[in-house]
């Protein structure tokens, strides 16, 4: 007993003496100390900032739930790195956007906190507005000059800057146009025969007089990553990014009405590696073109059936011509296909087939998809409006 009651007593004395060491030591180290936890923790708060979760399972077109944001407003814009979807930019988080959204003018876009979408305030006039998903809130942002045959499109949203495209009433050409978010400036990008704006991986890729380049997303460092060669006048460049590869129709042969055909290419990000697709079909550098990662989707024409609405594989096989008379506007998110023409909005869910959503007289007949809404331009008392729809075709609303 009293050798326990001992050796109690001196571990009891040697704990005293190290606490006793721990608060006479140099205060400089536990200083130091401090300042390398707070360090840390402040790094890995920054990486927190501009790690998103991989909302990159095709299996379903439902918006992701909700849920309350760890980071900054700034934080939330497909596509963390999101390959397969080539609507967002990394640092935007998590609403499912369709595929085909900047080939039908892309005309809204969003995110799992806001919508953004064009309203036609008035015949000469557009607007942006802001409308918060939670409280259906709505708030204009951005509005254009008074101008003949206004065009407003092209929204992506890349962290808390939006970017868009508007036509240039004293050039006749186009600008991209930045809007910061938290001051509600607008600042010029660029300004030439411009189309096809795309944010993708922290760059902007667009076609500019007959190239299709990359810039950084304040419009620095841009690079040309392909230019068009053929002797009738400058024509556009249709392409869509998917898995970090850019597909785009060469236009090499002029057609009566302004549009160009030509063979479906891939290439890197940087403009390396072009690859010609091997699909005996030409596409058309003035009407749909996208793809969801792994089909293509496109106005083309081959010799053995005509112009029609074709789908192929990204690695060109599979093509097929889905329709003679191609829909005027077609989109996929996830599951969900939606097709349209001047009158009519249908949707094909998971395969089954497709149902009307909508039948009315419409003023365009681009679809653009966020979520498990669609958005279109229809008519309200005699002038455009933008219109939305569910998926299951309850909720119709008159957005402006």
């Amino acid at each position: 007993m009293k050798r326990n009651a001992y050796n109690t007593t001196l571990l009891a004395l040697v704990a005293f003496c190290c606490l006793c060491s721990a608060c006479t030591g140099d205060p400089s180290q536990a200083t130091n100390s401090e300042t390398e936890t707070t360090e840390a923790s402040i790094t890995i708060e920054d990486e927190d900032e501009i790690i998103t979760p991989d909302f990159s399972d095709e299996s379903s077109g439902d918006i992701l739930p909700s849920v309350e944001p760890t980071t900054s407003d700034a934080d939330v814009l497909p596509s963390d790195v999101v390959p397969s979807d080539p609507l967002q930019d990394p640092v935007t988080a998590s609403v499912k956007l369709g595929s085909g959204n900047l080939a039908n003018g892309g005309f809204a876009t969003g995110d799992e906190k806001y919508v953004y979408f064009v309203s036609h305030g008035s015949s000469d006039r557009l607007s942006i507005f802001r409308e918060d998903r939670a409280t259906g809130e709505k708030t204009q942002i951005y509005q254009t000059v008074p101008k003949e045959n206004v065009i407003l499109d092209c929204l992506n949203l890349s962290g808390n800057t939006l970017i868009f495209r508007e036509n240039q009433s004293e050039s006749g050409t186009f600008a991209i146009y930045s809007l910061d978010l938290s001051s509600m400036e607008p600042s010029m990008i660029a300004d030439a025969d411009i189309s096809n704006v795309t944010v993708y991986n922290g760059n902007l890729f667009y076609s500019k007089d007959g190239s299709l380049v990359r810039s950084d997303l304040d419009g620095k460092n841009e690079k040309a990553l392909f230019t068009s060669e053929h002797s009738a006048t400058t024509a556009r460049i249709a392409f869509s990014i998917a898995n970090d590869k850019i597909y785009f129709a060469d236009p090499e042969n002029f057609a009566n009405g302004g549009m160009f055909f030509g063979k479906i290419y891939s290439m890197d990000l940087d403009g390396n590696n072009k690859t010609e697709i091997p699909a005996d079909v030409e596409a058309c550098n003035e009407d749909i073109f996208f793809t969801d990662g792994k089909v293509l989707f496109f106005f083309g024409n081959t010799e053995s059936d005509g112009s029609g609405f074709y789908t192929c594989n990204v690695d060109g096989s599979g093509l097929d011509m889905a329709a003679k008379a191609a829909p005027t506007a077609r989109n996929i998110c996830g599951k969900n296909t939606v097709t349209c023409d001047s009158h009519e909005v249908y949707v094909d869910k998971d395969g089954n087939g497709a149902e009307l959503l909508f039948n009315e007289d419409m003023d365009s007949a681009g679809i653009v998809l966020i979520g498990d809404d669609i958005y279109f331009l229809g008519k309200g008392d005699g002038k455009t409006v933008t219109k939305r729809i569910s998926i299951s075709g309850a909720n119709e609303t008159v957005l402006g």
